[in-house]
């Protein structure tokens, strides 16, 4: 384990080189907004993953969510900052505040995973990376739509979401447990 502020400090570095440069990605190859929403998604999902090898304390978790939470909301409500990054996040016609929820939710599992890196591994990669996929599949590929009480879904996303979940569950099983491969498999 590092020091907190040293882990602190390079979280905030690196998901504020995520946010530039995917604002300078988004810019130059006019990427559809949703896949640079989601692209925010999984690469911040990504640099918390890390959070159980980074820190052995909470605190430094929930001060992240905090500064997350506070930059994210700046983006929405402050003129120049919605102007420089904004269009990364809310480009999207659609009403969301995930990117609000995400930081809470990270804090959230972290607490609850008592440091446990699988407990905290296996939700994570589907929060971050399930929904991701579905969504950029559904957008892209998906012909079967059927409705749900939030609009409609489409059965490609959903197959997407269903295989990246099991591989978010499966892949943590054998690689940070003693759980065999068969029960691995089962649980997933």
């Amino acid at each position: 384990m590092t020091s907190p502020w040293l882990g602190i400090l390079l979280v905030t570095v690196v998901l504020g080189a995520v946010m530039a440069g995917l604002k300078l990605i988004s810019a130059r190859c006019n990427l559809h907004p949703e896949s640079s929403r989601k692209s925010v998604h999984i690469l911040m999902g990504l640099v918390t993953l890390s959070f159980p090898w980074l820190f052995k304390e909470s605190w430094p978790v929930l001060l992240l969510a905090g500064i997350a939470v506070a930059a994210l909301m700046g983006t929405r409500l402050i003129g120049p900052l919605r102007e420089q990054f904004g269009g990364v996040l809310h480009g999207v016609a659609r009403s969301s505040r995930g990117e609000l929820y995400f930081p809470l939710a990270v804090a959230a599992l972290f607490l609850l995973s008592e440091s446990s890196p699988l407990l905290y591994v296996i939700p994570l990669l589907t929060l971050t990376l399930a929904d991701a996929v579905a969504a950029l599949v559904g957008v892209r590929y998906g012909q079967h739509r059927y409705a749900t009480s939030e609009g409609t879904k489409s059965a490609e996303g959903s197959l997407a979401f269903f295989a990246v979940a099991f591989l978010s569950a499966h892949l943590p099983l054998l690689l940070l447990s003693n759980t065999g491969r068969a029960e691995s498999l089962l649980i997933a």
